[in-house]
């Protein structure tokens, strides 16, 4: 039997596959989710046809990652992007809020006990992209993911915690009982995660627009797009720090885009797509450092839990690309930078009863972040022995799709800050109509 929320999210997803069906395909044309720290969501580029047509693909992909960078552009395991687990810090915040400390006295004293989080993010899922055409310069579309993650971290004790804290086998398995204790104290019992579900859903409406034989190009085309992010994604559970978000984590966000591309000459394009999103202020429940206002515990450990207004911030990404199709018989390569930003999101402690203090302010700096990759397509063109043009350059259909592979890479360009570095494949077909 499924639980109210899970019959409700599996109605969402049928009723969206039934929306897939009805339009029937799509093409990978720009971006889909980008303001995801944990999973690359971003989208390619096959370019779409612009007459009215319903432009298609489906595609399945895989992500894995084990690292990530934390605030000081420093390569760390995932689970410390948000900041090293500081097990002093933490019994502190749960003694401020509960009256309780599991150290020894002697260990009380301590500023820091830290230790290393070791974990791995895996996913697997499908991307669909849907985008019609209504009339030749406007279309409206949809793209979502369904998707499996699992995720899991391990506590391993730091060298220098053992070194000041002059640890014999007796004391780390003393410390490792106060570990335990402590995040149990917490209700966090939990070290590995996994979930089944959506992304958020990308509803859009773009402004299309194509030139020929114009800048000495042989083509020039784009849109400018609006979109709705709806939050249908799995969000994050707050009691087992694990978990992720599949998309925004419950806010509703709206966005601006714009695409360009140029075809140099023919099969030679060379383009971009740009972004901003901007998510709406939501309230819900977290978990809030109380440990001091000076080296917080980390949010996902935080002693103190209530309603919290959060502001997200902005985030803008950008993609360049270069494209060769039909380089040998239908044979296609693709080369794309893309380069993500979110600024600081806003913290606000709507607790009633503030007896216990809470400490935002670093909290909040430590929720931007930045990444970078660089996407490696090929793609194949079943229709690339069809003229597009009759005799008298009126184009002609073609229905044979495009398969391609992409390898998405994390790259450290300009500099990679609070984000996970995880890798992508994605196998996918496109056919317009």
């Amino acid at each position: 039997m499924y639980t109210s929320g899970e019959f409700i999210k599996k109605k969402i997803f049928l009723k969206l596959l039934v929306l897939s069906f009805l339009i029937i395909k799509i093409n990978i044309i720009s971006a889909s989710i980008i303001d995801n720290r944990h999973l690359p969501g971003f989208s390619g580029h096959i370019i779409k046809d612009l007459d009215p047509v319903i432009n298609s693909s489906i595609s399945a992909f895989a992500v894995t990652g084990t690292k990530g960078r934390d605030d000081w552009d420093s390569e760390v395991n995932i689970p410390e992007i948000y900041g090293k687990y500081d097990l002093a810090r933490v019994a502190k915040g749960l003694e401020n809020a509960e009256g309780v400390n599991y150290l020894k006295p002697e260990w009380q004293a301590e500023n820091d006990i830290k230790w290393d989080l070791e974990g791995k993010l895996q996913a697997q899922g499908v991307k669909f992209n849907l985008e019609k055409q209504v009339f030749k310069n406007l279309s409206f579309g949809i793209n979502f993911d369904f998707l499996h993650v699992s995720s899991r971290f391990s506590f391993l004790l730091g060298s220098e915690a053992k070194r000041v804290l002059k640890l014999d086998n007796g004391g780390e398995l003393s410390l490792r009982r106060a570990l335990r204790d402590t995040n149990r104290a917490l209700g966090l019992d939990a070290d590995q995660w996994s979930n089944t579900g959506l992304s958020d859903a990308n509803l859009f409406v773009s402004l299309n627009f194509a030139k020929d034989y114009v800048l000495k190009c042989k083509k020039i085309d784009g849109d400018l797009k609006f979109g709705v992010y709806l939050p249908t994604g799995v969000k994050r559970n707050i009691n087992n720090p694990a978990s992720i978000a599949f998309g925004g984590n419950g806010h509703l966000g709206i966005y601006l885009g714009a695409r360009l591309n140029l075809e140099l000459k023919e099969d030679w394009h060379l383009g971009f797509w740009a972004e901003l999103v901007h998510r709406k202020k939501e309230v819900r429940l977290e978990r809030m450092p109380a440990a001091g206002p000076d080296n917080n515990e980390l949010f996902l450990f935080g002693a103190v839990t209530g309603p919290v207004s959060i502001s997200p911030g902005e985030t803008f990404g950008i993609s360049p690309y270069f494209m060769m199709k039909n380089i040998y018989n239908g044979l296609g390569a693709r080369a794309a930078y893309t380069w993500i930003n979110h600024g600081s999101d806003y913290w606000v402690d709507l607790r009633k009863d503030q007896t216990i203090k809470t400490y935002l302010t670093e909290l909040s700096n430590r929720t931007d972040w930045k990444k970078e990759y660089l996407s490696l397509t090929v793609m194949y063109d079943f229709g690339y022995k069809h003229n597009y043009e009759d005799d008298n350059f009126n184009r002609v259909k073609n229905y044979k799709p495009i398969v391609y592979l992409t390898w998405d890479r994390p790259i450290k360009l300009f500099g990679i800050k609070g984000a996970a570095e995880t890798h992508r494949a994605v196998l996918g077909i496109s056919v317009s109509f």
